[in-house]
């Protein structure tokens, strides 16, 4: 874990104990951080793809 690089979003979905867990850097020079979701939004588009992915692999209809 001493590899990855540190995270100052304490809100990011991708931050375990201060570093980020899906980019290889995070200096953005004087930007925000371009990946940055919170725990929250991650949460919702997970479920919003989960839905997604069993209705077409089901069928609208769910009888698979």
């Amino acid at each position: 874990m001493a590899n990855l690089p540190k995270c100052e979003c304490e809100s990011c979905f991708a931050n375990k104990s201060g570093r980020c867990m899906c980019l290889n850097g995070t200096d953005f020079g004087n930007r925000g951080c371009p990946f940055y979701k919170s725990k929250k939004e991650m949460t919702q588009e997970k479920i919003s793809a989960d839905c997604k992915a069993y209705s077409t692999g089901f069928g609208e209809g769910g009888n698979g």
